[in-house]
């Protein structure tokens, strides 16, 4: 799981992940992140 915190991050991490042809997927939290999240 990659936690993205600046816009800068999260660009740099979706570029990364297409290039590998990874999946994207985008959980927002307004900061209250968990391990259910990353289930």
């Amino acid at each position: 799981m990659i936690v993205a915190r600046t816009l800068l991050e999260l660009r740099t991490a979706c570029t990364e992940l297409r290039a590998a042809h990874e999946t994207l997927s985008l959980v927002p939290t307004m900061g209250a992140l968990h391990e259910g999240h990353a289930a």
